[in-house]
């Protein structure tokens, strides 16, 4: 488990080009750290992310690259069916988990349950997708 604390004025808001993130120490997620990995496990060239967060007073805000041989977004009603990172974030103030599942193709949902989305997630030919995505902490944080 990665804690993330550095806080940046205004944030990051998702606008699609990670370049300004490059600057941010990245944590980086791979089968050596996943909790759950579904079907083949991959290797380490496959099914890993470099990722960087960041806060403010009202978003935590999320970038990632994600390396994945094959990238599949909207192809199933299940957001859990197409490629996904899930990332899990907890409020000491209410003591609350809250875990996000972040699509390739921008669908978002907390515990299972879709949300509207503020990602901009773009697969490209190369075996990557890269993802940027503002979640609301301080909502997150009244449930």
């Amino acid at each position: 488990m990665a804690q993330i604390t550095a806080r940046k004025a205004g944030g990051l808001p998702p606008d699609g080009s990670p370049t300004e993130w490059l600057g941010l120490v990245p944590v980086h997620l791979d089968r050596t750290v996943a909790s759950t990995i579904r079907g083949v496990e991959p290797t380490l060239q496959d099914l890993s992310a470099d990722l960087r967060v960041v806060w403010d007073a009202t978003h935590l805000y999320f970038a990632a690259v994600i390396a994945d041989d094959i990238v599949i977004g909207n192809n199933s009603a299940d957001i859990c069916g197409d490629d996904i990172i899930e990332l899990a974030t907890y409020v000491p103030l209410t003591g609350q988990w809250h875990q996000f599942s972040l699509c390739v193709d921008g669908r978002q949902a907390d515990r299972d349950t879709l949300f509207p989305h503020t990602e901009r997630s773009t697969p490209d030919d190369c075996g990557r997708w890269t993802l940027e995505v503002g979640e609301i902490w301080v909502e997150a944080s009244s449930d």
